[in-house]
């Protein structure tokens, strides 16, 4: 439980009222605005914060640092800033704005420690950026889908960083087939007839579809493992998924209700890895991945 009562770092800045409900004992805050600088700075020592530069992406962050000091001087002095942080454009590619952010960091940096202020925290790099950066100024790095065992990286850069023997995904995600289904050659599964039988099989239905995190373009197209007593073996998704619900043509297997079906696995190499079912809807594991419903169950396995 020593691992849940360090202190959290809030990434984005909230709307002013928000920050009354934090546990200032527990939180840190990222400021990039003199609004919400003024805000915590209601707090006094007790609200640690990390200031955030616009380094090159143009997305968030104080543009002009000298100028922001400047005009905050009384406010600055009554927080504790605590970091200096940025992010990253093209972490996972090499890129001249990469080296020109660096740069403009470590610039930030040197005129945030003329002004007085001695930050514990320099942070810059994402989960690319951990592998990447070497920077001997940077304390900190913010691994987000490293930290689930995910490379952001293409296949060759993997392979030249040798992450594959580094990280390993921790997320699995299982299900129970609830119903199974015995249709005649001739007949379609599931919305708008796009999965038709030539033979007699039977259909498992499992719980989950796109609102639990199953992109409609995996209809048709991927395949999930089902595990029986004494086998395993592939299943093709069946027809179109459902809000809630997706089919799996499970052939004359003997698959009942109950029957365990893996949805995505842990193992890479598999047909059902996050990795290999966001290449089939062009996407990346990012995206595939926080589309997974908070209301599923979770299971923490130490």
């Amino acid at each position: 439980w020593k691992y849940f009562k360090r202190k959290v770092l809030i990434l984005g800045e909230m709307p002013l009222k928000v920050y009354s409900y934090c546990n200032f004992k527990r939180s840190e805050f990222i400021v990039y605005n003199a609004e919400t600088l003024k805000r915590l700075s209601r707090y006094g020592k007790k609200s640690q914060i990390h200031l955030f530069v616009n380094s090159g992406m143009n997305r968030e962050g104080i543009k002009n640092l000298e100028e922001f000091l400047l005009i905050n001087k009384k406010y600055l002095d009554r927080v504790e800033v605590v970091g200096l942080c940025s992010h990253l454009a093209s972490a996972e590619e090499k890129s001249i704005l990469n080296e020109a952010q660096e740069q403009e960091f470590a610039h930030s940096l040197e005129v945030l420690r003329s002004a007085g202020y001695f930050p514990r925290w320099v942070h810059l790099g994402n989960s690319a950026g951990l592998f990447t950066l070497t920077n001997k100024i940077l304390t900190a790095y913010r691994p987000g889908l490293a930290l689930y065992g995910y490379s952001p990286f293409s296949i060759s850069q993997n392979s030249e960083l040798d992450l594959d023997s580094i990280l390993q995904p921790a997320l699995k995600v299982i299900s129970q087939v609830v119903s199974v289904q015995k249709i005649l050659p001739g007949e379609t599964v599931s919305y708008n007839e796009s999965y038709q039988v030539d033979k007699e099989t039977n259909i498992a239905i499992i719980p989950f579809g796109y609102f639990e995190g199953l992109d409609r373009g995996l209809s048709n197209r991927a395949e999930f493992k089902i595990i029986l007593p004494q086998s395993q073996f592939w299943a093709p998704i069946a027809g179109r998924i459902c809000m809630n619900l997706c089919c799996l043509d499970v052939g004359d297997k003997a698959v009942t209700k109950g029957t365990t079906v893996v949805i995505i696995s842990d193992n890479k190499e598999d047909l059902n890895s996050a990795v290999r079912l966001s290449r089939i809807i062009n996407t990346i594991p990012y995206e595939f991945l926080v589309r997974l419903q908070p209301n599923i169950r979770r299971e923490i396995i130490w």
